[in-house]
């Protein structure tokens, strides 16, 4: 299978959840999108929630990465010799005889938690022996073990890498999180809110998990009393009406969606736990990359946001960027006309705002040959 075409399956499973967060906020809302799963990958296997969730940031920067958004792969995984799935190239470290830089096989995932479980499966090395097989034996709160233990296993060259995790573990206190796989966390706080259990002093090896932290995690594992509304199509893609006041969280406990999907099936337009105002369009199933019909494009109204027209239409926000060879993360000036379908030729960009964001980067000239291939190849569509 050629390269065009592996770069094609890998563009067409998904485009990255955060490609568009600023890094003040972008790690914020990647860590509650992807907490659950990690959670659950720690009760399955016992590798630390908050190691699972910095190694992701680190090696994805929080989901940004050409690697994540090109193929769902958040923890730099190579293909290896039994790998029989779908494969993306890049220059990574890998040399050929002569000591001269080749691209490396890595693999494509068909989404995120795909990929989160994917990490677990390849420390456990499937269940056969492994290399990683010690850090087992590690506490599931011990971090600082787990960071050097990846160190000492291989798992980085870097020597600093085990520094880089811990830091990220304290700066976002990812900690918390490894307390919830402890068989003694209690989940109901409502129980424990009017009749406390006498418990041991916080030690270093099991912080202390604050009340705050505890209720989220109460909302996050609970069932909500939200009633999911009649559905419709927009796209040939699946979306409700908000209803007012309920969050993608909510959604997620009433229809069995994973959180994360939620949050990736709206372009991260709508964080996890954030208040949806009535008459919001949430979409229960990944959007298109194209508009299908007759209509070609969409005139920009006042205040309208790339963000708001890829909602209207059902299209994938960075898919959107794509076909109009617009910067990721910028707006469009009213009245300018956005392509719903095909590929802008170039010369004929949409003018910008001025209001757009700073620091927003265009996708490398590989990926946008990539595209306009794909685009031709389907006529549009």
């Amino acid at each position: 299978m050629s390269r065009i075409i592996l770069a094609l399956f890998a563009l067409t499973i998904s485009f990255s959840v955060f490609a568009n967060n600023d890094k003040k906020n972008g790690t914020t809302a990647y860590v509650d999108a992807y907490v659950e799963i990690a959670i659950s990958e720690m009760k399955r296997t016992g590798i630390p929630a908050s190691i699972k969730l910095a190694q992701a940031i680190l090696e994805s920067n929080a989901g940004r990465s050409e690697m994540a958004m090109m193929a769902n792969n958040h923890f730099g995984i190579k293909c290896g010799n039994d790998w029989r799935g779908t494969s993306y190239y890049k220059i990574d470290d890998d040399k050929d005889h002569r000591g001269k830089l080749i691209e490396s096989c890595f693999r494509v995932y068909k989404d995120a938690t795909e990929s989160f479980i994917a990490h677990s499966n390849f420390l456990q090395n499937n269940g056969r022996t492994s290399r990683y097989d010690f850090l087992f034996d590690y506490k599931t709160t011990d971090y600082k073990k787990w960071a050097k233990g990846l160190r000492k296993a291989g798992y980085a060259t870097d020597p600093n890498y085990p520094q880089k995790l811990i830091n990220l573990i304290e700066k976002y206190e990812l900690y918390r999180y490894d307390s919830m796989g402890s068989p003694d966390f209690n989940h109901n706080f409502a129980e424990s809110t009017n009749q406390e259990k006498p418990t041991d002093k916080p030690t270093t090896d099991k912080p202390r998990v604050s009340r705050e932290d505890r209720t989220k995690d109460v909302i996050a594992s609970s069932s909500s009393n939200f009633k999911m509304p009649r559905s419709k199509f927009i796209n040939e893609a699946k979306t409700i009406s908000a209803k007012g006041g309920e969050t993608l969280n909510d959604i997620s406990n009433a229809s069995g969606i994973p959180l994360a999907s939620l949050v990736a099936f709206n372009d991260n337009q709508i964080e996890p736990y954030e208040v949806i105002p009535a008459k919001s369009t949430i979409y229960l199933e990944k959007k298109r990359l194209s508009l299908k019909g007759k209509k070609k494009f969409h005139q920009v109204r006042d205040g309208e946001t790339m963000g708001e027209i890829a909602q209207k239409y059902g299209i994938e926000l960075e898919a959107l960027y794509i076909r109009n060879r617009i910067p990721f993360g910028s707006e469009v000036k009213t009245g300018e006309k956005v392509m719903l379908k095909g590929l802008l030729r170039t010369g004929k960009k949409p003018e910008l705002s001025k209001k757009s964001k700073s620091g927003v980067v265009e996708k490398s000239r590989f990926v946008e040959e990539t595209v306009e291939y794909i685009f031709s190849k389907k006529n549009g569509n």
